[in-house]
């Protein structure tokens, strides 16, 4: 069953070599802002997570709180 799901029409099985290849959509290579957002003590305001670019949303820990 879980073969079957993760079979989906269109996609293909990537080897273990593959998948060490595979590159993600953004890198944080450029990110040098806080390492978390959120109302929690010691990370930056969700205000300051709203204002990144969206290239740079994924490279810190955000609050569920941040994203409402």
């Amino acid at each position: 069953m879980l073969k079957k799901i993760l079979n989906i029409n269109g996609t293909k099985e990537l080897n273990k070599k593959q998948q060490t290849q595979v590159i993600g959509g953004n890198s944080c290579d450029t990110y040098n802002g806080p390492g978390c957002y959120g109302p929690i003590a010691g990370c930056a305001s969700c205000a300051r997570w709203q204002a990144l670019p969206a290239h740079h949303k994924n490279c810190a820990f955000v609050h569920i709180d941040c994203a409402s």
